[in-house]
């Protein structure tokens, strides 16, 4: 036995949950080159050969009692790779809770030997899990699959960012838990990465730093390559490593907030939910972290207060003919605000408007006044992100 034999899956059994395409279908290989016997379950077709096929859909409970009563006998490392984008029915259980039912039944099961481990797939949209914890707190507290599904209709959290953010918040709650019962729990959050849900997605989630990989001079991830950090995170190699999401982009996210690549620093900010202050006195992430621990209640996210009319030549006007549309909130149906529904006249004016302001100011050739409105703008936006944060995940 040699010391590099801790990366070795030889004699292990492992569970792969979303494994049909993607991270989760690279993971499989990955460990079944790696010398694993493997299990993988999905509600699509597999192809992968030399490993044993099950069928499950994380949306139904009782399909992930069947499955697990199929697949029996003793886990060492559960990957938990299953994931849909927004707009998809049933996104709060395929993205969490039902990894989350499919785990906590395994433990019921007593299925995880000693020295187990579990891994699960995070987003870039998960970023900013700290600042919002004490939500995911109370989220999470809820560990029936039905009432937590009720929960997420009910709050409007049916999306893609806030399941994500739940899987690092659950991951860094329960690695002290799972470690008592001698088993670990960490999580990945990949960079751009060419999988078919991202092609599904191309244009928002294949450009994301597209600037920073041009100038860094590398590519979109491939799914491979991201299974191959997961798959340490469970091997023995990695025995001390619990309760962590590794950020896995490149250095995307470092080189933004280190200042090396400052222009992705407002995004990743963002996400993260830090930077300068915010309206409404928002806490920070280390603020609500306190917050949380000392029982107190949550901070309040600033309440939506959407600005009904367009700006055009400088002026706040209202539609054409005065109209408006309800903007919805397609999770609850709840009506978040109305918008000025702009014709193409509205348009025309919005055009000529911008043609004069290039042309009879010297707004083309003043670059430094160019750059004053820019950071002016980025200001703003980092001022209200949280109520921005807010919005996009309720119109999403």
């Amino acid at each position: 036995m040699s010391l590099f034999d801790k990366f070795s899956y030889r004699n292990k059994r492992v569970l792969v949950v979303g494994g049909a395409t993607g991270m989760g279908a690279a993971t499989a290989e990955l460990v079944r080159d790696a010398g694993a016997e493997v299990v993988v379950m999905d509600r699509g077709e597999i192809t992968l050969e030399s490993v044993r096929t099950l069928f499950v859909d994380l949306a139904d409970k009782q399909s992930i009692d069947q499955a697990l009563i199929e697949c029996g006998g003793r886990i060492d490392a559960l990957f938990s790779c299953a994931g849909v984008a927004d707009g998809t029915p049933g996104i709060e259980r395929i993205n969490f809770i039902g990894h989350r039912y499919l785990i906590d039944q395994m433990f019921a099961a007593e299925m995880f030997n000693q020295g187990a481990a579990i891994g699960l797939i995070s987003s870039a949209a998960g970023m900013g899990w700290e600042a919002n914890l004490p939500e995911l707190i109370e989220f999470l507290a809820i560990d029936d699959y039905d009432q937590a599904t009720q929960w997420a209709v009910e709050h409007g959290k049916c999306s893609y960012m806030f399941t994500k953010q739940a899987v690092c918040a659950y991951v860094a709650r329960m690695a002290m838990p799972f470690l008592k019962k001698g088993v670990r729990i960490n999580a990945i959050l990949p960079g751009p990465t060419d999988t078919p849900l991202a092609r599904d997605n191309a244009d928002s989630w294949l450009t994301f730093g597209k600037d920073y990989r041009a100038e860094a001079g590398v590519e979109v991830s491939t799914p491979m390559e991201q299974a191959g950090p997961l798959v340490y995170l469970c091997s023995d190699a990695a025995a001390v490593v619990s309760g962590i999401t590794l950020i896995t982009d490149v250095g995307f996210t470092s080189s933004a907030v280190s200042d090396v690549f400052p222009s992705a620093k407002m995004i990743v900010n963002f996400l993260r939910g830090v930077g300068g202050g915010a309206a409404g006195g928002t806490a920070s992430a280390p603020q609500v972290q306190r917050a949380a621990s000392a029982g107190q209640e949550k901070p309040k996210l600033p309440q939506i207060n959407p600005e009904t009319r367009m700006l055009i030549d400088g002026e706040l006007v209202e539609a054409e003919h005065g109209a408006t549309f309800n903007n919805i909130n397609p999770a609850t149906e709840e009506v978040l605000g109305v918008v000025a529904d702009a014709t193409r006249a509205d348009m025309q004016r919005a055009i000529a408007a911008a043609r004069r302001a290039f042309d009879e100011t010297d707004w083309s050739a003043n670059r430094e006044f160019r750059k004053k409105c820019l950071i002016q703008l980025r200001d703003g936006i980092m001022e209200e992100r949280e109520e921005l944060r807010e919005q996009l995940i309720q119109e999403a």
